[in-house]
Protein backbone atom coordinates (compact mmCIF):
# COMPACT_ATOMS: atom_id res chain seq x y z
CA UNK A 1 0.00 0.00 0.00
CA UNK A 2 1.42 3.38 -1.01
CA UNK A 3 0.41 6.78 0.32
CA UNK A 4 1.48 10.26 -0.84
CA UNK A 5 0.33 13.42 0.92
CA UNK A 6 1.06 17.12 0.51
CA UNK A 7 0.21 19.46 3.38
CA UNK A 8 0.36 23.16 2.57
CA UNK A 9 1.42 25.58 5.29
CA UNK A 10 1.33 29.00 3.65
CA UNK A 11 1.62 29.03 -0.15
CA UNK A 12 5.41 28.61 -0.16
CA UNK A 13 5.69 25.89 2.47
CA UNK A 14 4.64 22.35 1.60
CA UNK A 15 5.18 19.28 3.76
CA UNK A 16 5.46 16.08 1.71
CA UNK A 17 4.85 12.63 3.22
CA UNK A 18 5.31 9.42 1.27
CA UNK A 19 4.84 5.95 2.71
CA UNK A 20 5.02 2.40 1.44
CA UNK A 21 3.78 -0.57 3.49
CA UNK A 22 3.88 -4.32 2.84
CA UNK A 23 1.91 -6.99 4.66
CA UNK A 24 3.04 -10.62 4.49
CA UNK A 25 1.17 -13.47 6.12
CA UNK A 26 2.83 -16.82 6.72
CA UNK A 27 1.77 -20.00 8.50
CA UNK A 28 3.35 -19.00 11.84
CA UNK A 29 3.47 -15.21 11.73
CA UNK A 30 2.48 -12.00 9.98
CA UNK A 31 4.91 -9.21 9.06
CA UNK A 32 4.26 -5.53 8.45
CA UNK A 33 7.13 -3.60 6.88
CA UNK A 34 7.05 0.06 6.01
CA UNK A 35 8.98 3.14 5.00
CA UNK A 36 7.80 6.71 5.56
CA UNK A 37 9.76 9.64 4.12
CA UNK A 38 9.22 13.34 4.75
CA UNK A 39 10.38 16.59 3.15
CA UNK A 40 9.60 19.70 5.17
CA UNK A 41 10.18 23.47 4.93
CA UNK A 42 10.86 23.73 8.69
CA UNK A 43 14.35 24.26 10.12
CA UNK A 44 15.70 21.17 11.85
CA UNK A 45 13.13 18.98 10.12
CA UNK A 46 14.07 19.32 6.42
CA UNK A 47 14.25 15.58 5.61
CA UNK A 48 13.18 12.54 7.54
CA UNK A 49 12.69 8.82 7.14
CA UNK A 50 11.14 6.05 9.22
CA UNK A 51 11.83 2.38 8.49
CA UNK A 52 9.77 -0.12 10.48
CA UNK A 53 9.21 -3.88 10.68
CA UNK A 54 6.77 -5.60 13.04
CA UNK A 55 6.16 -9.35 13.37
CA UNK A 56 3.12 -10.88 15.09
CA UNK A 57 3.35 -14.62 15.76
CA UNK A 58 0.46 -17.07 15.81
CA UNK A 59 0.75 -16.96 19.65
CA UNK A 60 0.18 -13.16 19.50
CA UNK A 61 3.75 -12.28 20.49
CA UNK A 62 4.97 -9.04 18.93
CA UNK A 63 8.55 -8.22 17.97
CA UNK A 64 9.79 -5.38 15.85
CA UNK A 65 12.21 -2.57 15.19
CA UNK A 66 12.08 0.94 13.82
CA UNK A 67 14.71 3.49 12.83
CA UNK A 68 13.87 7.15 12.36
CA UNK A 69 16.23 9.75 10.91
CA UNK A 70 15.37 13.44 10.99
CA UNK A 71 18.12 15.61 9.52
CA UNK A 72 21.18 14.65 11.62
CA UNK A 73 19.29 12.96 14.48
CA UNK A 74 18.66 9.22 14.65
CA UNK A 75 16.19 7.34 16.86
CA UNK A 76 15.88 3.57 17.27
CA UNK A 77 13.02 1.57 18.77
CA UNK A 78 13.14 -2.16 19.49
CA UNK A 79 10.12 -4.19 20.60
CA UNK A 80 10.82 -7.69 21.87
CA UNK A 81 8.40 -10.37 23.02
CA UNK A 82 5.41 -8.28 24.01
CA UNK A 83 2.26 -10.38 24.15
CA UNK A 84 -0.61 -8.66 22.34
CA UNK A 85 -3.17 -9.51 25.05
CA UNK A 86 -0.94 -7.89 27.70
CA UNK A 87 -0.50 -4.83 25.51
CA UNK A 88 -4.27 -4.50 25.00
CA UNK A 89 -4.87 -4.89 28.75
CA UNK A 90 -2.37 -2.12 29.51
CA UNK A 91 -3.88 0.19 26.89
CA UNK A 92 -7.40 -0.42 28.24
CA UNK A 93 -6.21 0.41 31.77
CA UNK A 94 -4.52 3.60 30.54
CA UNK A 95 -7.65 4.55 28.63
CA UNK A 96 -9.83 4.00 31.71
CA UNK A 97 -7.49 6.09 33.85
CA UNK A 98 -7.39 8.93 31.35
CA UNK A 99 -11.20 8.95 30.96
CA UNK A 100 -11.85 8.99 34.70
Amino acid sequence: MDFLSYLQYYPQQILTLKSTWDYEEGPDSSNITGIVSMVSPFDGYRKGALVSRVRVSSDWDITGAADMNIDTRKYTLTLEGVHLNSLLLISKCLLCQSVL
